[in-house]
């Protein structure tokens, strides 16, 4: 599969306003990279972290 940007331009938006320190919808970010790492698995390194963290930020 070739990867494609337009796959992560949702979870780039989150990341870039996050970097921001603007509101971010932690659980869009977090079904986000959850989809990227079945559309990428060789990505799941770089994804997972991303995905826990705001799945533990929406559970506090």
């Amino acid at each position: 599969m070739t990867f494609c940007w337009d796959d992560v331009a949702v979870l780039l938006s989150h990341l870039d306003a996050e970097a921001k320190g603007q509101a971010v919808d932690g659980d869009g970010a977090e079904v986000e990279a959850r989809r990227l790492m079945k559309l990428y698995p060789g990505m799941a390194g770089l994804l997972a972290p991303i995905a826990e963290r705001h799945a533990r930020r929406q559970a506090a």
